[in-house]
């Protein structure tokens, strides 16, 4: 099998970033995928990393696959369960995964990262990539020097990660002092404030954008659809903070309204106490201009 540098510039970037997702992952488990070509070659790296992700238990696989006979059977129950969640494999079967074909491999990865990362982005009923870019244009709409058309040349300068992220977060990047004649400083900017304080994984490198004739698209939309998934999420949890503290307002305003109720009761209970002790003393002649002055005195 040829060494990674040999391939072209795009299966190169492909793979350094796919491998990243993947440990992104992995460490989930505190486990780690070193090398793409060999890493899934048993199948025990594939079944526990779909695991993870999909949340489920894969069942019965070999745990020491010795033979090459049992790491095929490991790779058959992953590809299987794929298949059985929706996933279309085309031209990949276990022998290739086991045999450590990049390019087949990257692109089972493609097809794992559209199903569990990307096909669940929607926006106006359009597919999951124009949902994405779309997206990505509402939220970054009237920002200077940035204007996002695609997911290769529009991201080379850094304008539009470094929009994306103070759409969101303005106190993480000051736009107004950027320019796009810094693409490297603006890239690298925004991959150091993604990762640190939006905890989005740097699946990218700054060669991979700029300085290149055109980034991979692949690439550079399983690190974008990071972006969507983190801050859908922020919106969706304050949302809920917004419906909890309405909930915990409405349940202060009742426990008010019952103190005062209770506050109430009791000086009426008092009030017919007073009043009923009096009319009990009061000597009367039983007429009805004698009991009215008892009967009002503590209204």
């Amino acid at each position: 099998m040829a060494q990674t540098e040999e391939h072209p510039k795009w299966v190169q970037i492909q793979n350094k970033t796919f491998t990243k997702w993947v440990n992104s992952h992995l460490v989930k488990r505190a486990l780690k995928l070193d090398d793409m070509i060999t890493g899934f070659a048993d199948g025990i790296r594939l079944i526990q990393f779909l695991e993870i992700l999909s949340n489920s238990n894969l069942g019965k696989y070999e745990k020491k696959p010795r033979i090459r006979i049992q790491k095929i059977q490991n790779i058959g129950v992953a590809l299987s369960f794929l298949t059985k969640s929706g996933v279309r494999l085309l031209n990949i079967g276990p022998e290739d995964i086991a045999d450590g074909n990049l390019k087949l491999l990257l692109g089972l990865i493609w097809i794992i990262i559209q199903k569990f990362q990307i096909d669940d982005i929607t926006e106006e009923e359009l597919t999951a990539k124009e949902a994405l870019l779309l997206w990505c244009k509402k939220k970054t709409k009237g920002y200077r020097d940035c204007s996002i058309d695609n997911f290769h040349m529009s991201w080379q300068d850094g304008m539009a990660l470094c929009a994306l992220i103070h759409a969101h977060r303005p106190d993480l990047i000051p736009y107004d002092k950027l320019h796009k004649n810094n693409a490297a400083q603006n890239v690298m900017l925004a991959f150091e404030v993604a990762e640190k304080h939006l905890g989005i994984p740097q699946l990218l490198e700054v060669d991979d954008l700029v300085n290149i004739p055109k980034p991979d698209e692949r690439s550079v939309m399983t690190y974008i659809a990071q972006f969507y998934h983190v801050f859908s999420s922020s919106r969706k949890q304050e949302v809920a903070g917004r419906r909890v503290g309405k909930l915990v307002d409405l349940a202060s305003q009742l426990q008010k309204m019952r103190v005062d109720f209770d506050d109430r009761a009791k000086q009426l209970v008092i009030w017919i106490n007073l009043t009923t002790a009096r009319m009990v003393d009061r000597k009367t002649e039983g007429t009805l201009a004698d009991i009215k002055p008892v009967s009002y005195t503590h209204l």
